[in-house]
């Protein structure tokens, strides 16, 4: 008892005995002790009593019934549970009840679409005495004689119902109709074949085939209508068999086959505009025409089969040097950009050589109405110049004049021998000094009437102005390509085929690949060439000997050679021109880091402005600071703090005292020279390890001071 919770006690199953225990804890005490059942009853008569109906409340309606003492209840009895009829199954008695005994029927029906409907009463449609509904699938279908009559389910699967104007219901089950069919042939009805993706203006062959048809106008309808031209009286057909007369006009000749029923009708063509020739794809060919404009910055390109300009994609390297080649060939053209081609011999000629009869060519922009070829002659301050010119194209002119065989006299005049193609010019007496004339008119030899303000292009007419002449020439041949021996002719570019869409036009008018630099002559030191001597390897690559080349390595502003190997990746190779033989040497890889500080407007406050991380391990050689609004009174001084890690003490990179000083009115301030917190010493260089950190501190500043930006110099090492 005393080691048990009370809620582990076990409840009595019966009435107490009178000498049962309940324990009492007496505090008073301190002690347990115990009351009996008889303790607790003791003076407590039984007693027996009892109530009325009235007396309960809650008693119910049945309550004043007599309950029966077995079997079913009798009249005037109450029913219990068990009373058989409770259960017995009873069929609920015929009756029938008008709608005026159901109090909302109109309502009801009318709220339910449904009841409605199918209350509705139908006058039209009998059911006849023979419409049996007893299968599945029967369906009631009105006859001609407003009857309904049963239509049995088909007897057939995937039978459909069809109209039949013979039968008494109108309708009947039936087989579908066939709806596959084949593409039509010669043999059968079928479809048509499908259209191509290109389909506009074409039609189906009797082959099976979508083209456009030829034009078959038929004997008895007009062969035209109208024939109208801008500006002039509309040609109109007369009646179903009027000929078109055709005639030939100014440079036009038109020729006739009766057998053919051919009309030819030829030009002479001196029209000059054309669209830009249409480069290929992967898929489909080009067509012939005009090269297009090149933009801006494609000077150094080339044009495409694609019929965009693009770079060379070649596998040819470079030439850092090739003073010492005695032999050079190049493989394309030469493009010098903005320099030029000069000499550094005292007073030297710069020869221009051609083989055999060639001669040196001055070429025109490549357009058909743009500039033509010149030479310019400047004065010796290049500030003015005189040019000898092309006619424009034209004027399709190609005839060479040989200068006189000596100075001539005074007063003399150039004159021609007007041989064609290859005339001299001599010198000759003027046969004429009257040199007042009026402008040319019908009458009377004269002057050409004054150039008008856009003269280009312009030619002068009979009638005394200057005009654009009329282009009717539209028919050019491709261009002719050169070889070694001649040169030539112009023309339109020739059209490339599908593959030619990553080609480029070579000179020889065909189509190519990028080449490949295949000559390069050796050198005998320092420069392009492999170990064996050779420029080009047996692979077709372009042989380097880089350790071959001088070695100097520039790290700073006191660097000295640096005559170990090379590291790939780490140098590129350079010309030392303040030598007399420029000889190739290596660099490392320059680097500059840039850091805005502030912005543009705002006072900048003592202390760490930012921190950078270094990407790359970088050798500084020196450092910049700019500031875009100078200080007015005080110096700006900035400071930069170097940190391995994150983790590290941040060190000055200066000496003690030093920084980046800007005095007043100062924008910029450089400085070399550095100092290495490990080692205790003054460097000409410091090491910046890669991911290590730069903090920019500025020690001093004036409140006008604005935009300050630092930067870092020197070479990936």
């Amino acid at each position: 008892m005393a080691n048990k919770k009370i809620s582990e006690l076990t409840p009595l199953s019966a009435t107490p005995a009178g000498d049962d225990v309940v324990p009492l804890v007496d505090t008073s005490a301190s002690a347990t002790k115990s009351v009996t059942v008889s303790h607790l009853l003791a003076s407590k008569a039984d007693s027996s009593h009892t109530h009325t109906l009235s007396d309960i409340t809650d008693s119910g309606t049945a309550a004043s019934l007599d309950v029966a003492s077995s079997g079913d209840a009798a009249s005037g009895e109450v029913v219990k549970g068990d009373d058989t009829r409770l259960t017995d199954a009873r069929t609920p008695s015929t009756h029938s009840h008008t709608a005026s005994d159901i109090s909302d029927f109109d309502d009801e029906v009318a709220d339910n679409t449904a009841v409605a409907a199918n209350t509705a009463k139908e006058t039209n449609v009998p059911i006849s005495t023979d419409a049996t509904w007893n299968a599945k699938g029967d369906i009631a279908v009105a006859t001609a004689s407003n009857t309904a009559q049963v239509l049995p389910v088909g007897a057939t699967d995937d039978h459909v119902l069809t109209v039949d104007s013979t039968t008494t219901t109108g309708v009947k089950w039936a087989a579908q109709t066939d709806t596959t069919y084949s593409v039509v042939d010669t043999s059968a009805d079928g479809l048509a074949p499908q259209l191509p993706a290109t389909h506009g203006g074409k039609f189906l062959k009797a082959d099976g085939t979508w083209e456009v048809p030829p034009d078959t106008g038929e004997a008895n309808q007009n062969a035209f209508s109208t024939v109208a031209v801008s500006g002039e009286d509309n040609v109109a057909a007369a009646s179903s068999t009027d000929t078109l007369n055709l005639a030939a006009g100014s440079n036009v000749t038109i020729t006739t086959d009766a057998e053919t029923d051919t009309v030819t009708i030829a030009a002479t063509d001196s029209d000059t505009t054309y669209s830009d020739f249409t480069g290929a794809t992967s898929e489909a060919n080009g067509t012939a025409g005009l090269v297009p404009q090149p933009g801006s910055g494609d000077e150094g390109k080339y044009l495409k089969g694609d019929g965009t300009w693009g770079t060379v994609s070649g596998t040819g390297g470079g030439i850092s040097s090739v003073s010492e080649d005695t032999a050079p060939s190049l493989g394309g053209d030469l493009d010098i950009g903005s320099n030029e081609i000069n000499t550094s011999t005292s007073n030297g000629n710069i020869v221009l050589n051609p083989d055999g009869t060639g001669c040196v060519e001055a070429k025109g922009d490549g357009t058909t109405d743009g500039t033509a070829g010149a030479i310019k002659l400047n004065c010796s301050h290049n500030s003015h110049g005189v040019k000898i010119q092309s006619p424009a194209h034209s004027a399709s002119a190609s005839y060479t004049l040989t200068l006189p065989t000596s100075v001539g006299t005074s007063g003399q005049v150039l004159s021609t021998d007007g041989t064609s193609g290859t005339a001299a010019l001599s010198w000759v007496d003027n046969p004429d000094t009257d040199t007042t004339y009026s402008v040319v008119t019908t009458s009377a030899d004269g002057l050409a009437p004054q150039l008008p303000a856009s003269a280009a292009g312009k030619f002068l007419k009979a009638d005394g102005t200057w005009e654009v002449p009329p282009d009717t020439d539209t028919t050019y041949s491709n261009f002719g390509g050169a070889n070694g021996s001649s040169a030539g002719s112009a023309g339109l570019v020739p059209q490339p085929d599908a593959s030619d869409n990553v080609n480029y036009l070579k000179g020889d008018g065909t189509w190519a690949a990028a080449g490949t630099v295949t000559s390069i002559n050796a050198t005998s030191n320092g420069g392009l060439k492999t170990a064996s001597g050779s420029a080009i390897t047996a692979s077709g690559t372009l042989g380097l000997d880089a350790n071959s080349l001088s070695s100097d390595t520039y790290t700073s502003s006191s660097s000295t050679s640096d005559s170990s190997g090379w590291s790939a990746g780490d140098e590129i190779v350079v010309v030392d021109s303040g030598t007399a033989n420029d000889p190739t040497k290596k660099i490392k890889m320059p680097c500059e880091i840039g850091i805005a500080c502030s912005d543009e407007s705002t006072e900048m406050s003592t202390g760490d402005l930012t921190t950078i991380m270094i990407p790359r391990g970088m050798t500084l050689t020196e450092v910049k600071a700019s500031l875009t609004t100078a200080s007015t009174s005080s110096d700006v001084e900035v400071d930069l703090l170097y940190k391995a890690s994150g983790s590290d003490t941040a060190n000055s990179i200066f000496e003690t005292s030093s920084y980046l000083s800007m005095t007043s009115g100062a924008y910029t301030y450089s400085m070399t020279g550095f100092y290495d917190n490990d080692s205790g010493s003054s460097v000409d260089v410091f090491d910046l390890a890669e991911d290590s950190f730069i903090t920019v501190n500025l020690n001093n500043s004036d409140s006008d001071a604005r935009g300050l930006k630092v930067w870092l110099l020197g070479y990936w090492s």
